[in-house]
């Protein structure tokens, strides 16, 4: 016969006049036996009934072979069509995570100069936390920040400084910034912009320190948030290459290239879990002075929120226990669409409410 609808099931019954009912078959649930009757062939009839586990396409339903008595006198197949409407509603709770990214970074150097103008890097979006890092071999000069601009953290030693800047992106932002010192001052600048980034704490720790040599180790800290984009940042007055400190992903790197070169290098990493933050080392080619910084920049908090599935249960089948245990199984931790926000994703955590009568998950 040809199914006129997708996702009809398929019912097959079979009666024959012996005293016996048909085997099971993959594919196909074996719903009753029954007899009727007794004495001889003429006098007495058995049955049995069948639905396919799987519902088929539109088109021929195909055949089937079963192994019944040896009196078969009758068969019969037929076709149900599935309910158009959802027949039952499921609350899940969902937990989205947004892990932090590193969006695009942008660098510049100032040779012997009183101002630098940072480029803002490429697809920058609203929301994204914008972060600017500028070493420099003049402590005694005074820097005036552009508009909407904080500056987080100022270290130094040795005629060695680093200074740093944040602000959350608008909607349209401006293509460069301009940051300009009292005196003459070479400078090596980086501008990152990070998503996912919590807007009302976007750095939750930071510390910095600056040693002589080829080595150069930032202070231990700590992160209180699972997630936590670490961030480590070296300025030295040389001309120099960096290693990158383990575990650690390099972010760039610029020089400045006066008679008193300024030598940056940025690297970053998630801290899967909330703890200490081992202390970062890298070691350069040059031996000279530096200064260095640490950040723990805290992720977006995680929501969890309630969310109804609705699933058509045709036919009237219900769900057991072992059922609905199993769909969580199959479907926990999947992606599930989130139309509120661009980035992140959003998990299934667990079903919850009444029992899901009526419900057939496949």
């Amino acid at each position: 016969m040809t199914a006129a609808y997708a996702n009809e099931i398929r019912v097959v019954g079979i009666a024959d006049a012996s005293n016996g009912t048909c085997n099971t078959i993959s594919g196909w649930q074996l719903t009753s036996g029954f007899s009727s009757g007794g004495g001889g062939p003429s006098s007495q009839v058995n049955g049995s009934f069948f639905y396919a586990t799987t519902p088929v396409g539109t088109g021929p339903s195909g055949s089937l072979t079963a192994t019944c008595g040896n009196d078969v006198s009758a068969t019969h197949q037929l076709t149900l069509k599935p309910s158009t409407t959802p027949s039952c509603t499921v609350t899940a709770t969902v937990k989205k995570t947004t892990p932090i990214t590193l969006r695009a970074f942008t660098t510049k150097s100032l040779d012997s100069g009183t101002s630098i103008v940072m480029d803002t890097p490429a697809g920058t979006q609203q929301n994204d936390f914008m972060f600017v890092a500028l070493g420099f071999n003049n402590l005694a000069a005074t820097i005036t920040i552009p508009a909407g601009w904080t500056q987080y953290s100022s270290n130094g030693s040795s005629n060695m400084a680093m200074y740093t800047y944040k602000r959350f992106a608008t909607a349209s932002e401006p293509s460069t910034y301009t940051w300009s010192f009292s005196t003459t001052a070479t400078v090596a600048g980086w501008e990152a912009s990070y998503v996912g980034v919590d807007t009302t704490t976007p750095v939750e720790a930071t510390t910095g320190s600056g040693q002589t040599g080829t080595t150069h180790t930032t202070p231990a800290s700590s992160a209180t948030t699972a997630g936590d984009m670490v961030l480590a940042i070296y300025a030295i007055g040389a001309l120099s290459t960096f290693t990158t400190p383990t575990g650690m992903n390099p972010e760039g790197t610029v020089t400045a290239t006066s008679a008193n070169p300024v030598s940056f290098a940025a690297f970053d990493t998630i801290q899967s879990n909330a703890g200490a933050i081992s202390a970062k080392t890298t070691t350069t080619t040059a031996s000279a002075q530096d200064t260095n910084r640490v950040f723990a920049i805290k992720p977006i908090a995680d929501i969890v929120r309630g969310t109804k599935l609705q699933q058509r249960a045709p036919f009237g089948f219900t769900t057991t226990g072992n059922q609905q245990r199993a769909f969580l199984s199959e479907n926990r931790g999947k992606r599930l669409v989130d139309p509120d926000r661009g980035i992140g994703e959003s998990r299934l955590l667990h079903l919850s409410g009444p029992a899901l009568a009526g419900c057939h998950f496949k």
